[in-house]
């Protein structure tokens, strides 16, 4: 394990970063993953439901395609899958407003 912390994503939530290499591997990778209670249509009604939302990749990956340094830096793995994980996190809060302000408070448990 090189890298295992709770990193903040947005004012109220928290999501897991987790940097490891797998034995007999040579590659480090690195997964920041949260949850989120989200709406979700199910025939003609809304029924609020657990979900995980996982963002993983090798760090030579995200090297080799220049969103970090080397495949060493996990700084700016964690920097850059806290910026998607940010957009990710606006996405669904549109989302959940958005159903929210159309089928009204009471349109789904």
């Amino acid at each position: 394990m090189l890298e295992l912390k709770d990193v903040n994503i947005s004012k109220d939530d928290n999501a897991r970063l987790f940097a490891y290499i797998r034995p007999s591997q040579k590659q480090a990778e690195i997964v920041l993953y949260w949850f989120e209670r989200m709406p979700l249509r199910f025939n003609d009604a809304y029924e609020n439901r657990n979900i995980q939302i996982v963002l993983w990749s090798y760090l030579s990956t995200l090297a080799r395609n220049g969103f970090i340094k080397d495949e060493n830096d996990i700084k700016g793995a964690e920097e850059f899958y806290i910026a998607i994980a940010k957009q990710i996190k606006a996405h669904y809060k549109y989302y959940k407003d958005s159903v929210t302000a159309r089928e009204g408070s009471s349109g789904y448990s």
